[in-house]
C-alpha cells in the first residue's frame, strides 16, 4: 500500500480540531450570541453551531444565519436543525471525503458512540486530500485550482468579469445540449422496445 492510500485509511479523528463551541438546546438566542462572542477563535471559522442535550449529546445544529435571525428570546431547540449529519469518531480519511462528497456540508461533528461531539472536520480536508490545495487562510486557491482567481474578480470591471466567465459559457452550453439529445435519444429508445 503506497503512503497517500495508508494516509487516507488514517482515523479522521486525527484531523479534526478540538476547537468548537457547543450550545445547550436549553439556551435563549441571546444567551447564545453573548456565549458567541466571548469565544474567540483564532484557528477555526465557526461555519455551524452545534447544540447539545443536558447529558452533552449532540441533538441539533444551527446555521449561522438562522441564529442571527431568530428572536433573542427564543430556544435553541425551536430553531435548531434535529437531523444532524455526523461523522463517526471511527471513520477513516476516505470517509470524511466521501461525507463531504455525498452532503455537501462544509464541516461535520465527529461524535462517539454516546454521540458526543469529539471534535470538528471542516472542508479545508476534503480540499487538501482530494484537490491538494493545503489549508490556508483563505479560500481562494480553491477556485484557481479550478481557473478562477478570487483577487481578480474583486477589482475587475464588468467587461472583465465577462472575460473571466465567458470562456465557460459555451462549454456549459453545449454540455446542457449533448444531454439534452442523449436524454431524448434514450427516451425514444426506450419507447421503441
Amino acid at each position: 500500500m503506497d503512503a497517500s492510500a495508508t494516509h487516507m485509511q488514517q482515523p479522521v479523528r486525527d484531523y479534526a480540531t478540538k476547537e468548537f463551541l457547543q450550545l445547550r438546546e436549553t439556551m435563549r438566542v441571546d444567551e447564545a450570541l453573548q456565549l458567541i462572542r466571548h469565544h474567540r477563535s483564532r484557528t477555526q471559522t465557526l461555519i455551524y453551531f452545534y447544540v447539545v442535550d443536558a447529558a452533552s449529546r449532540l441533538s441539533g445544529v444551527l446555521q449561522t444565519r438562522a441564529l442571527v435571525a431568530a428572536e433573542p428570546e427564543e430556544r435553541l431547540s425551536e430553531i435548531m436543525i434535529q437531523r444532524v449529519v455526523a461523522i463517526p469518531d471511527t471513520a477513516t480519511v476516505l470517509d470524511a471525503c466521501e461525507f463531504f462528497v455525498l452532503h455537501k456540508f462544509l464541516a461535520f461533528p465527529i461524535i462517539d458512540r454516546e454521540r458526543r461531539i469529539t471534535g470538528v472536520v471542516d472542508v479545508s480536508l476534503f480540499n487538501e486530500e482530494v484537490f491538494g490545495i493545503p489549508k490556508t487562510e483563505s479560500g481562494d486557491e480553491l477556485f484557481q485550482a479550478i481557473g478562477f482567481h478570487i483577487s481578480q474578480a474583486r477589482q475587475a470591471s464588468p467587461l472583465q468579469l465577462f472575460r473571466f466567465r465567458f470562456p465557460w459559457s459555451p462549454v456549459t452550453i453545449s454540455a446542457g445540449t449533448v444531454c439534452a439529445f442523449l436524454t431524448r435519444a434514450t427516451k425514444r429508445h426506450c419507447s421503441t422496445r
